[in-house]
């Protein structure tokens, strides 16, 4: 996580949760979890966004910035190929019911991998290529990005718990905060 989001959505809580048996009906369960979290709890997406990631897909570590516009481009959940930030607020079903959530930002916020891949740009839709879990996910990693991190880690802690309901191990993840660059003297 990096100074950048601070305007954006200034915290995330993560974890991972391992050794999940995922079938149809628990895919649709966890699904369904996290989208009844996103309306009620996270108020439509505006206090919690929540992003749950096959482990195998993504390289640690997880970066958590906001970058602009133009420098976002990735194939969001169920899109046929890449989209610009612009493109999925404006053409994406989830870019048009929640991009008002981002409307006359400079940046948007971005999880990306190691691997320099974005992951998701919350709180509108996680990547297709990184964010969506199949019958063959096994472990998982989540986020909850928001304004309150009391908030957020309650959020995550319901999300992981209904995981380790089904079967997984939860693991906590570290979080490294980078600082502030000062101007020189």
């Amino acid at each position: 996580m990096d100074y950048s989001v601070s305007k954006v959505r200034p915290h995330t809580a993560c974890a991972i949760v391992k050794n999940l048996k995922f079938n149809d009906e628990k895919i649709r369960e966890a699904i369904q979890i996290q989208e009844k979290l996103h309306t009620t709890y996270g108020r439509n997406r505006k206090k919690v966004a929540i992003g749950i990631y096959p482990l195998e897909k993504i390289k640690f570590p997880v970066r958590y910035t906001a970058k602009n516009s133009k420098e976002i481009k990735f194939q969001p959940l169920e899109s046929k190929g890449e989209m610009t930030a612009s493109q999925i607020l404006n053409e994406h079903e989830a870019g048009i019911k929640y991009g008002y959530l981002l409307a006359n930002m400079e940046k948007y916020p971005v999880f990306i991998d190691d691997n320099d891949k974005i992951m998701s740009m919350p709180p509108i839709i996680n990547s297709n290529l990184t964010g969506k879990i199949s019958l063959t996910t096994q472990d998982v990693f989540v986020e909850c990005s928001g304004f309150d991190y009391n908030v957020l880690s309650k959020c995550l802690n319901i999300i992981v718990t209904a995981l380790a309901d089904m079967g997984g191990k939860i693991y906590s993840v570290e979080k490294k905060k980078k600082k502030k660059k000062r101007a020189p003297i």
